[in-house]
């Protein structure tokens, strides 16, 4: 009996790209000289920034994508289809290492979890917080965080670099924020402007798995 996940799920663990392979396959970075947040710059390595992106954002496997992991994409496919997996995100930890041996390029990827405002649920066990972020959390992923100050897609951001660096500044490391309030305000700042990208944003906090 197929038990697939038709309901969008609040938490769960994602197979995200490093931010250095994003980093390597951004295409469109910013002139060298130009330095705008932590956008990648031609030529630049992604050793200079302090501010390493390590949001939701950074194309998780997905079952249904393009994606040339197509081995990997079945198994979650078969997890999405068994119940234990929808929306990219895995319910438990074993499923996520199933996906591993699978992959083309394994050290390509790092095990992340997230949880959305709305779940109460416990945190995995030996796991490092790498911050808040307002998301659409289902989907793509969009960061409002990531679109605008790290890796732009969609409307980019400021040329000058000067509109969000109030907020740019209390990023920590991993180019999240240390709490959830400071998110909910960036956001309500970055809705503000005309331009930016609208659409039902949930604050999520984004941890790493211990390998």
């Amino acid at each position: 009996m197929i038990a697939r996940v038709d309901f969008k799920p609040n938490t769960g663990f994602l197979v995200a790209k490093k931010f250095e392979v994003l980093y390597r396959e951004y295409p469109h970075p910013a002139d060298s000289d130009q330095i705008v947040y932590a956008i990648p710059r031609a030529g630049i390595g992604p050793e200079v920034f302090l501010k390493k992106y390590r949001g939701i954002y950074r194309e998780p496997l997905c079952a249904y994508s393009r994606s040339k992991e197509r081995v990997a994409r079945d198994v979650l496919a078969k997890l999405e289809k068994e119940g234990k997996a929808g929306e990219d995100f895995i319910f438990d930890l074993d499923d996520v290492k199933k996906i591993f041996p699978a992959l083309k390029r394994p050290d390509d990827y790092e095990i992340i979890w997230a949880k959305n405002e709305l779940s109460n649920g416990p945190v995995p066990e030996k796991s490092l917080l790498l911050g808040y972020e307002p998301t659409w959390f289902w989907g793509d992923h969009f960061s409002a965080i990531a679109d605008c100050m790290c890796f732009p897609k969609w409307h980019g951001t400021d040329e000058e670099g000067q509109l969000f660096m109030p907020y740019f500044e209390r990023l920590n490391e991993y180019a999240l924020f240390e709490s959830p309030a400071v998110a909910k305000d960036f956001l309500d700042f970055y809705l503000s402007q005309g331009w930016t990208e609208k659409g039902d944003y949930f604050t999520a906090e984004v941890r790493l798995i211990a390998e």
